[in-house]
């Protein structure tokens, strides 16, 4: 058995594009753009990170 990558990866995209952008309008009606990219950034990669493993990167030391 082999789960569907790339099925999986666009399910994990959608679901922190979605999450970032509600979790943008939480606070306030009218985020800036930075607000709204950082929390589309932060919830994408969560997600992801959530399903993915990644090997350890020597930047990340």
């Amino acid at each position: 058995m082999r789960p569907r990558e790339y099925r999986l990866f666009t399910e994990c995209l959608e679901n922190g594009l979605r999450r970032g952008y509600r979790r943008a309008f939480k606070h306030t009606e009218s985020p800036t753009e930075e607000q709204l990219l950082e929390s589309l950034h932060t919830n994408v990669l969560g997600e992801v990170s959530e399903w993915f493993a990644f090997a350890p990167d020597e930047d990340a030391q």
